[in-house]
């Protein structure tokens, strides 16, 4: 009977054994299943993120091209307006330079005195005489 009770406790015994392998084998299955599934949402988010990321930085791009022709515009439009702006004052004075040929005006050589601007206090004559 005590070889018997032996063989039992044997039998009971690798039988718990068997068990708690299966048991840990199942949770190291488990536990790998979890990390597989957790790595495969990390690496999804880690998509996501470098996703927005990287519209984020096409706009960044787009918004500093959009700037860049702005100001060549910009630039463009000042320098024309320059240019214009001298056109003009050369168109001016060669306007003014013909004007002046064709059309001369005396120059006098010196400045004299208006002939009527004294009337009343000397008799209209100029002459400061009083008569």
């Amino acid at each position: 009977m005590a070889a018997e009770n032996c063989q039992d406790r044997q039998v009971v015994s690798d039988g718990f054994r068997d068990m708690q392998m299966a048991n840990y084998q199942n949770t190291q299955a488990i536990l790998g299943g979890i990390n597989e599934q957790i790595k495969t949402q990390q690496q999804g988010t880690q998509t996501i993120l470098d996703k927005l990321c990287q519209l984020e930085l096409d706009g960044f791009k787009q918004r500093v091209a959009d700037l860049q022709a702005e100001n060549a515009a910009l630039r463009g439009a000042a320098s024309q307006t320059a240019q214009t702006a001298q056109i003009i004052a050369n168109n001016e004075a060669q306007t003014a330079n013909l004007l002046a040929r064709l059309n001369p005006t005396p120059i006098p050589a010196y400045q004299v005195q208006n002939p009527n601007c004294c009337a009343p206090a000397y008799n209209g004559c100029g002459c400061g005489c009083g008569v």
